[in-house]
């Protein structure tokens, strides 16, 4: 195997085994219902809570947290438990640095993803842009941009919330792997982040912000 090669399957590897390997979803993974069509936003019509929400998120320039992730598949029994720290500044990146069970870094601007493993630096494959690009508007908060590239659904209140993320078109290597992405969090905190696939929840982070 050529060297573009091995480093194309090594990054297809990290990134689906990372989270996003939602085609290989345990069948004891927590099955998910669909969201509520009547939380759906539509034409731009946001309830007056997420404006609230949004205009606190988006007033924190710098966000840094603790996480640890659980990951679904159906060859293991158990879920595999990664750990790390998210940091992210708006309008410039957002980086994940996994710290266990080994090192690895991810760092995504824009569209462009690089990931540092074993102190080399790879860049992602083109057709992983729209999801970095979903990935850092949903942490941005831009309803606006997020809404002309997914269906957006919001449930709850200022105090306790849900949105749920249902991409529009995407390639069909990610839309078989990733149904939808649901961000849940009390006030203005995110607490937890999970990845959807087949209708069941094969991936979630939970966040602790650092003060």
């Amino acid at each position: 195997m050529v060297k573009s090669q091995r480093i194309k399957y090594s990054l297809y590897t990290i990134v689906f085994g990372m989270v996003f390997l939602g085609v290989l979803a345990n069948e004891n993974a927590i099955l998910c219902s669909l969201p509520d069509e009547s939380k759906r936003i539509a034409d731009q019509k946001f309830p007056d809570w997420t404006l609230t929400l949004v205009g606190r998120l988006r007033l924190r320039t710098k966000v840094a947290c603790t996480f640890q992730e659980e990951r679904m598949s159906r060859f293991r029994s158990t879920p595999r438990i990664f750990k790390g720290t998210l940091n992210f500044e708006r309008n410039k990146n957002l980086v994940l640095e996994y710290t266990h069970p080994q090192p690895l870094t991810i760092t995504i601007e824009g569209e462009h993803c690089s990931i540092l493993k074993n102190g080399e630096v790879e860049n992602m494959p083109d057709e992983i842009a729209p999801l970095m690009s979903i990935i850092v508007t949903a942490v941005s908060f831009d309803l606006n941009s997020l809404c002309k590239k997914c269906d957006v659904y919001a449930e709850g209140n200022f105090n306790s919330w849900e949105f749920t993320i249902v991409p529009l078109n995407w390639p069909e290597m990610l839309s078989s792997r990733i149904e939808r992405i649901r961000l849940i969090g009390k006030n203005d905190v995110i607490n937890r982040i999970e990845i959807i696939a087949n209708k069941r929840i094969v991936s979630v982070m939970n966040l602790e912000l650092i003060p």
